[in-house]
């Protein structure tokens, strides 16, 4: 039938990688033999040594990660590496339905994973070396955007937990600060 047809042409695992060579091509193969393991249902990459981005963002996505930690009450090592993959039924199932539009879309899948309770793993990956990844203003206004409406964060409570962050554990920039306090206006 039409429909057995399209079965077969579905496929079991989608996997992602960064589109600017950081990822090396080892890390698919890992991140399928996770997925083809049957109590695993996602894999996340985290970067050994945080390696692959600058320091600017490294702060920020430590801030970024840590509001999903708060929400979920879980720790998590990293979140945004450029790796990640599924297994396709989730997606078919709307457990994943990846909403975000741009550079948000692996918080969107970390969300989506830690919302939906599905089973996932790290797989450890060495990314080639950049100090010069980052993101534009309206990048980083889009992803903080997106936090706040899927956690459910309001302004002011984004601005001063990123205020609150910076007094302990310090790192995100005075650029980003004034981004936050303009979307709070």
């Amino acid at each position: 039938t039409e429909l057995d047809q399209l079965k077969e042409k579905t496929p079991e695992y989608f996997i992602c990688i960064d589109g600017d060579g950081q990822i090396p091509e080892n890390s698919i193969k890992d991140c399928l033999r996770e997925l083809r393991k049957e109590e695993i249902d996602a894999v996340l990459a985290k970067r050994t040594n945080l390696s692959g981005i600058s320091e600017k963002r490294t702060g920020i996505e430590s801030f970024e990660l840590s509001l999903i930690e708060k929400k979920y009450s879980k720790t998590l090592p990293d979140g945004q590496c450029g790796c990640w993959g599924f297994k396709y039924n989730h997606y078919a199932n709307n457990k994943l339905p990846l909403t975000a539009e741009e550079f948000e879309i692996e918080l969107d899948f970390l969300i989506n994973v830690l919302r939906n309770n599905l089973q996932y793993t790290y797989i450890p990956v060495k990314v080639n070396e950049s100090t010069t990844t980052s993101f534009s203003e309206i990048q980083h206004s889009k992803k903080a955007i997106f936090l706040m409406k899927n956690l459910n964060i309001e302004k002011n409570v984004l601005c001063a937990t990123a205020r609150e962050f910076n007094e302990g554990k310090g790192g995100i920039p005075n650029e980003y600060m004034e981004m936050l306090e303009k979307i709070n206006a």
